[in-house]
């Protein structure tokens, strides 16, 4: 667990999705494509460094921070009622010094390789 900031990073939420999260007393931090270049533990840390990015995936993403096992479980149930789809994951001592393009598009084909050695199981 890492000792920062417990909250949810999201990227291409809806409206809607980003109203039920708050509903739920999850503190997000919305990512927008012009913090691609930002490093995760700068965007939790509230520093801003703008730069727009037209290279990231069309691809909703929940990431957890700070989230003990209990608390994850339950907040992973509560998003689960109010987004469809995307991929979670959780924020590591690793994945906290990545830039966030490099994070999302990591996972993407993390899932993809998941989903292609996991066929004829």
């Amino acid at each position: 667990m890492l000792d920062n900031k417990k909250c949810i990073l999201v990227y291409i939420l809806t409206n809607e999705e980003l109203e039920g999260l708050k509903k739920a007393n999850l503190e997000v931090i919305v990512i927008t494509d012009d913090m691609a270049d930002m490093k995760l533990d700068d965007i939790i840390g509230g520093l801003k460094i703008l730069n727009y990015n037209d290279r990231l995936p069309e691809q909703k993403l929940m990431l957890f921070n700070n989230f003990d096992e209990k608390l994850l479980m339950k907040s992973i149930k509560e998003v689960r009622a109010v987004v469809t789809g995307g991929i979670l994951a959780t924020v590591t001592p690793t994945s906290i010094g990545w830039t966030f393009e490099y994070l999302l598009n990591h996972l993407i084909e993390e899932r993809e390789w998941i989903a292609t050695n996991q066929k004829g199981r």
